[in-house]
């Protein structure tokens, strides 16, 4: 897709990504609040859409966009810790490290329904799991919040 290698039928694939999309909006717009129902978008149009986001606006509605919270609520998070920490600080590096990391992933969502998918999961725990650890050898050494 970036490098131009079978534009013909990137072009192809992509029409029917968005043709998907279209599909689901109009779903989610028949059935704002609960949507048509669980794994249902799939049993109406044959194929999955292709996006975290507007299939379970579709299948879940308005209701069924509440498992993006914890998400959202982490890059929230991810902001006040880069601000709080001291500039050029390993916390902040690794504040930075996670933030991106959480972009990176709600951004490759609009293409790829990844939060279906064990191993994406596996990697953000991975990535926190690594952070946790990292802040607690800090600790141990003897540093606080306010020297990294």
């Amino acid at each position: 897709r970036l490098f131009g290698y079978n534009a013909a039928g990137v072009a192809d694939s992509d029409q029917g990504r968005i043709r998907l999309y279209v599909l689901a909006l109009e779903d989610f717009a028949a059935h704002p609040l609960f949507g048509l129902g669980f794994n249902q978008y799939v049993k109406y149009h044959g194929n999955y859409s292709h996006s975290t986001y507007v299939e379970p606006l579709a299948c879940s509605g308005l209701i069924g966009l509440f498992y993006l919270y914890p998400y959202f609520s982490m890059l929230r998070k991810q902001v006040y810790l880069i601000r709080r920490n001291k500039p050029g600080s390993l916390a902040r590096l690794k504040q930075k490290e996670i933030f991106t990391y959480l972009c990176m992933a709600l951004f490759i969502g609009v293409g790829i329904p990844y939060m279906y998918k064990d191993i994406p999961c596996i990697l953000l725990g991975t990535i926190i799991a690594s952070q946790a650890i990292s802040f607690r050898e800090l600790g141990e050494r003897g540093y606080t919040s306010a020297d990294y």
